[in-house]
């Protein structure tokens, strides 16, 4: 499957959580942009809260959205 882009955890997140570094791969997959085009209108706590779980839970940042989303579909 081919990459339509990756995302870049922020130093700020980094230095929350400890890392070092870590990089998210979209893939080009209708969900994959329907995840991009999220993000671009995403506000930054809501890209941290996403980024974060992604990390703790060691899952991709489609799936951490997909679970917010279920657990507290109000607030998105």
């Amino acid at each position: 499957m081919s990459k339509l882009c990756s995302l870049h955890m922020p130093p700020e997140i980094r230095q929350d959580l400890l890392v070092k570094e870590s990089n998210y791969d979209l893939p080009n997959t209708p969900e994959g942009i329907k995840f991009s085009l999220w993000w671009d209108r995403a506000l930054g706590h809501e890209k941290r809260a996403v980024l974060r779980l992604a990390h703790e839970d060691d899952i991709s940042v489609m799936e951490a959205l997909s679970k917010i989303e279920k657990s507290i579909p109000e607030l998105w």
